[in-house]
This record gives C-alpha cells, sequence and structure tokens, in this order.
C-alpha cells in the first residue's frame, strides 16, 4: 500500500496566497465605495427626473379639473 502525499504546501506559499487574497480584498473594498456613489448619484438623478414630471402633469390635471369644474357650474347656472 502507498501513503498518498498528504504534506502541506511550504509556510511561503501559504503566506503568498495570503497576501495576494488580501491584496484582492483591498482593491475591492476600494473600488466599492467609488462604485456606490456612482449609483447612488444615477439614483438621485432618476427620482429627480420623474418627480418633475410627475408634478408638471399633477400641475397639468389639477389645472383641467378646475377647468371642468368652471364648466359645469356655468352650465347649471344657466339652467
Amino acid at each position: 500500500m502507498t501513503k498518498e502525499n498528504t504534506a502541506t504546501p511550504p509556510d511561503n506559499a501559504l503566506k503568498d496566497r495570503k497576501k495576494f487574497l488580501i491584496s484582492k480584498w483591498v482593491e475591492t473594498a476600494a473600488i466599492l465605495p467609488g462604485v456606490t456613489t456612482l449609483l447612488s448619484a444615477l439614483a438621485s438623478w432618476i427620482g429627480s427626473l420623474h418627480s418633475g414630471i410627475q408634478s408638471i402633469n399633477f400641475t397639468k390635471s389639477n389645472n383641467m379639473a378646475s377647468e371642468g369644474n368652471a364648466e359645469c357650474y356655468t352650465i347649471a347656472d344657466r339652467l
């Protein structure tokens, strides 16, 4: 029966691997806030754009409702 090689890699290989993984995490941690900031700014801009459109449409609707009410009262006064 032969024994499989279960020896652990040399300490330097483990240290190099840890350093590599840590450096990747640091890069990710450095990039993530920037991406988050850009996405938040985009969401704010889109929200304000839709809010402006909603406000304009609400004003038009309100004006149309006022004109319709005015016409109803004018017609009712004629009767």
